[in-house]
């Protein structure tokens, strides 16, 4: 089985806490021996790709903007790497990725969604990204969050509940 993870950012390029469980997440299933890679984006400041250690690639961002990196790099790497693999695992929200795999979805992966959060402060982006935020809720065979509340409290809660996964944050 080979698993590609995707988020917004790793460490040590950027921290904070979805990042840091990216990496406890990668780490982890790296040393119980599951094939697995990231792809995510790099702060603005940074120029040109990274790859680190074969596993984890991340791609300059072009622009960012409403807490969302757009990168023609991640394109290009997405449409390289994207059927390659038998889950897509997603840090969700992240409109462009959203974006990108409904446009170019893969082949065979199964598609599981982290639920970190609802989008909160962009409620009139919101309106145009909800219809492909909904398709791919319905693509994905699991949405797995840290707690029930993720879940029952989201403004999708009806599209999530019956998929809902729950894994507790590590601790």
């Amino acid at each position: 089985m080979k698993l590609l993870q995707i988020g917004k950012f790793y460490p040590p390029y950027h921290f904070g806490g979805i990042e840091t469980l990216s990496k406890v997440l990668h780490e982890g299933l790296r040393e119980r021996g599951t094939n697995n890679d990231f792809i995510g984006f790099l702060p603005k400041s940074y120029k040109i790709d990274v790859m680190v250690d074969d596993h984890i690639y991340l791609c300059k961002t072009d622009i960012d903007i409403f807490s969302t990196q757009f990168s023609v790099s991640f394109v290009r790497r997405w449409q390289i790497i994207k059927d390659i693999y038998d889950i897509v695992f997603i840090s969700m929200p992240h409109p462009f990725v959203n974006l990108i795999i409904n446009m170019f979805p893969p082949q065979k992966a199964k598609i599981v969604l982290w639920w970190h959060s609802d989008i909160v402060k962009q409620k009139i982006l919101l309106m145009f990204y909800k219809p492909f935020l909904i398709s791919l809720i319905k693509k994905s065979v699991a949405v797995v969050a840290p707690t029930n509340t993720h879940i029952d409290e989201s403004d999708f809660s009806e599209y999530l509940i019956l998929k809902k996964q729950l894994i507790p944050f590590p601790h």
